[in-house]
């Protein structure tokens, strides 16, 4: 594989120069736009009130806290529901003794 190794080598495809300049433009046009989004999320954060900064990194928190009390209130009727229910059929507290 050794002996082999030169031979391969010389059949390998090696980019021209117009190659290498056309990718070294996107890069750079890469690296540009990437430089321009970072600036403007930077400028639209200054020009933001801090106010509505947190009511957008807070609002996923808020829903997620309201949906959690939904959920705990409806688990708390029913349970209301259910012992209501155990002490009609079991006319109060007489069935624990039995």
């Amino acid at each position: 594989m050794r002996d082999e190794m030169p031979r391969l080598a010389l059949r390998l495809p090696f980019p021209d120069e117009e190659a290498l300049a056309r990718e070294a433009v996107e890069v750079a046009a890469a690296e540009a736009e990437a430089e321009e989004a970072e600036r403007r999320e930077g400028e639209l954060g200054r020009r933001t009130p801090k106010r509505e900064r947190r009511a957008r990194s807070g609002g996923a928190g808020w829903t997620w806290r309201r949906k959690l009390w939904l959920i705990v209130l409806a688990d708390l009727v029913l349970l209301f529901v259910l012992f209501a229910a155990w002490l009609a059929v079991c006319k109060g507290f007489s069935c624990i003794g039995r």
